[in-house]
């Protein structure tokens, strides 16, 4: 069952960028035999043809994301479900505002409506929190109800009928220890009546959602990543589509200066994702960022990233830095201080004077030098002689 589904998920999740290379559309190139002239030919030839080629990645339609204004701040949401899912099985990017990680909010809602047999469907990470939480209700009151026969039985003795009580407890204990599935039948966690607001959702011509609630929220490190770096998002604003210039602008909240926490995560973000880190947003620890191996269907973060200026000054308290330390520490997480060295402001000026933005930009993160530090807890009854 495991391998299927780490099979499963291989073939989901195979991309760990939104981007489509050459061999994915033209394949492998051709294995060559060293003395047979055949072979070189045929590979010149297939090396020619995609050479004159356009890229796939051209013509891949780009994911469009709307920025919303929130105050003195902006949003950036990708409201189609299609963008919504490549970016989100390609590479992890963005959180479902009314999910845990992924947008499943339609998925589950369609469960549990039981639309068009979406019952019998794979569970929602949400939907396995829920019967988690049901299973071990049921498990404590057994486990209750064991410990009360196993009390009377010191006390006084058990009756054939308590006997058998007790035994068939201690058997369902057994099962439900052993159960490992979360597959719901169709129609088991479908409500007994409709709420007057699932009647607003749903047509009543065809059955189906009228439209989906939910959005995908980019972080700014990650929409300026996609559209700086991989270029396959367009930002809109007011039904005008923003230039580098226009986003990074919208990211650095007006404040044009190189110890602006924007660049700081961004120089992070940057450096962990060229490295082939899966990073998301490690807020929900206390700290900046979080990496995975491959993304949060494979397996837990193995690192909790901290973000330090590099400039000599104090950044934060003890107390403050040691409560992350025990936070992260607690949840089985190595903490990485990712110290960051800001140029000189003459310098940050100069680059920011250059008149191309892909130079610029290019050249301004070059000067951003990223030091990581593993930051480990001494205990001393670990570390006895």
């Amino acid at each position: 069952m495991e391998k299927r589904k780490g099979r499963s998920l291989n073939a989901i999740y195979s991309r760990p960028l939104p981007l489509t290379l050459s061999v994915d559309k033209f394949g492998q190139l051709p294995q060559i035999t060293v003395h047979n002239p055949v072979s070189w030919v045929y590979l010149l030839y297939r090396v020619a043809s995609i050479y004159f080629q356009t890229p796939p990645q051209k013509l891949e339609p780009k994911s469009n994301v709307e920025v919303v204004d929130v105050g003195t701040d902006v949003v950036f949401y990708v409201n189609d479900s299609q963008d919504m899912e490549r970016l989100w099985r390609q590479g992890f990017f963005g959180k479902g505002t009314l999910s845990r990680s992924d947008p499943t909010w339609e998925n589950r809602v369609q469960r549990r409506l039981n639309l068009h047999g979406a019952a019998g469907k794979d569970l929602s990470k949400e939907d396995v929190t829920n019967v988690r939480r049901e299973d071990r209700k049921a498990f404590k009151a057994l486990r209750s109800k064991s410990q009360e026969f196993e009390t009377i039985a010191r006390k006084r003795g058990l009756t054939s009928v308590e006997q058998n009580e007790w035994d068939t407890v201690k058997q369902e204990m057994e099962t439900m220890k052993s159960s490992n599935s979360f597959r719901i039948q169709a129609g088991q966690n479908q409500e007994d009546s409709m709420r007057q607001e699932d009647m607003d959702l749903i047509d009543p011509v065809t059955n189906a959602l009228r439209r989906n609630l939910e959005s995908l929220q980019l972080q700014k490190v990650e929409l300026f990543f996609l559209h700086f770096a991989l270029d396959v998002v367009s930002i809109i604003r007011d039904s005008q589509q923003l230039s580098v210039n226009d986003v990074f602008g919208l990211c650095m909240r007006g404040s044009i200066v190189p110890h602006n926490k924007f660049l700081l995560d961004y120089a992070v973000y940057h450096h962990f994702r060229s490295m082939g880190w899966c990073v998301r947003s490690g807020i929900k620890f206390g700290c900046d960022m979080l990496l995975y191996k491959r993304g949060p269907p494979f397996m837990h973060a193995e690192y909790a990233i901290l973000v330090i200026p590099n400039n000599g000054e104090e950044w934060t308290t003890w107390e403050d830095f040691m409560a992350i330390a025990r936070v992260v520490s607690g949840v089985k997480k190595t903490l990485v201080l990712a110290y960051v060295d800001i140029p000189e402001t003459l310098v940050f000026d100069h680059v920011m004077s250059i008149s191309d933005s892909t130079e610029r930009f290019r050249t301004l993160f070059q000067h951003y030098k990223v030091t990581e530090v593993i930051y480990k807890r001494w205990s001393p009854s670990r570390t006895r002689d």
